[in-house]
């Protein structure tokens, strides 16, 4: 077993555990995404509580890492636009590993990296932890290699067949929990909702983002942040806002994201007579993204492929009323009536409540003011890292 770091903490009589632990992930900077930032966020939070973190990633050209605790896996290109999937050989590496005396291996993917890391903790008789942060089954038409059915059924056999050999699993939701019970998984599941820095994002004002976009003070900014994919259910948001707009002409919908859907979604704004209203701002770098959520009013989200949907943590943590058809892991993120609504998959019941947050300013800051208070109280990136370090401490006892 590798050498473990335990300090005795003079005064108080406690010992604490201090641990090397290894984070492995196919999703890293400079490529965003929600496992992107889950990842850089609970390392993050990790070094705070004093341990040691290494972070395993593909590498992509150009980019230099600032922290030096980052491992590059030569990469290969994929059919998602500026996705790079990790190679999982380096000699350099692997020489470099078994000097770095790991406690912990906790994979965020279960491909490439996922495979090789689990592998490494068995070689190494360490604890190997997996957070399942995605449904994969909704991002096949990426890979269509096979019969969808097909697909389905290997990727099902395979997803249980890791999980099964992982010590413990990290569930973003209940959701996701229930699911993976569903598909008989034996090993231990916690769910952990992937937390944000409030602290960090509040000092992020919005001053200049509606000039920049050539927005008025006094209208109206529906928010979306996040991929301009097909899973994410684009077109159905278009259309609510469209008929939203039509009783409400102060309104724009503001777009924070890039993705290989992008084209069609410019040519489907144009083809709604909405592109002076509807703004593709493209892809901004965490965490200045806080910058498009405090300039903000509502935030808006049609995505069925969750397994959190982190986003809609930010948007909660920077005060805004979220309007999201309710599905899978965004039911753990937002309370009905609470921090805004949760509506069924119907256009006109989206754009309902889109006009009804509009026209009832009180009803808009006041839910505004309760999801932020949630997000406080139970979506701190602190508390998230200081629950996954439980379940390492009780996989190393």
């Amino acid at each position: 077993m590798p050498r473990r770091n335990v300090f005795l903490v003079l005064g108080t009589w406690s010992l604490v555990l201090i641990m090397n632990i290894a984070l492995f992930t196919e999703s890293y900077k400079p490529y965003i995404s929600g496992v992107t930032i889950s990842v850089e966020t609970l390392a993050r939070d990790l070094r705070k509580l004093g341990h040691r973190v290494y972070i395993f990633a593909p590498h992509y050209k150009g980019h230099k890492d600032e922290d030096r605790d980052v491992f590059r896996y030569p990469s290969s290109p994929t059919a998602y636009p500026g996705f790079r999937l990790a190679i999982p050989f380096s000699r350099e590496i692997s020489k470099a590993i078994p000097k770095l005396n790991l406690d912990i291996i906790h994979s965020h993917s279960p491909f490439q990296l996922g495979m090789l890391s689990r592998r490494l903790a068995k070689k190494l008789k360490i604890p190997f932890v997996y957070t399942f942060h995605t449904l994969f089954d909704q991002y096949l038409h990426y890979l269509p290699i096979l019969p969808k059915f097909l697909s389905k059924r290997i990727l099902s056999n395979y997803l249980r067949n890791f999980c099964n050999n992982s010590n413990y699993i990290v569930a973003p939701s209940i959701k996701v929990k229930e699911l993976l019970e569903k598909e008989k998984i034996r090993s231990k599941i916690e769910v952990i909702p992937t937390g944000v820095d409030f602290e960090m994002a509040k000092t992020f004002t919005g001053e200049g983002i509606r000039a920049k976009h050539n927005i008025a003070k006094n209208e109206i900014v529906l928010l979306y942040v996040g991929r301009l994919g097909k899973e994410k259910n684009l077109p159905f948001l278009f259309e609510a806002f469209k008929l939203a707009h039509k009783e409400h002409k102060n309104t724009h919908l503001l777009l924070v994201a890039r993705g290989p859907y992008e084209r069609h979604l410019k040519e489907l704004a144009k083809k709604l007579g909405l592109s002076k209203r509807i703004i593709f701002a493209g892809q901004v770098k965490y965490p200045l993204v806080f910058d498009y959520y405090a300039a903000s009013d509502i935030f808006v989200f049609a995505s069925t492929t969750e397994t959190q949907g982190l986003v809609l943590a930010e948007a909660k943590t920077s005060g805004l009323p979220i309007i999201a058809v309710g599905a899978k892991g965004v039911f753990d993120m937002v309370i009905d009536g609470e921090h805004g609504f949760l509506v069924e998959h119907d256009v006109k019941v989206f754009a309902g409540k889109i006009s009804h947050l509009i026209h009832d300013e009180e009803l808009r800051k006041k839910m505004a003011k309760k999801a932020e208070s949630h997000a406080i109280e139970h979506l701190s990136s602190r508390a998230y890292a200081k629950k996954v370090e439980k379940i390492y401490k009780s996989l190393l006892k």
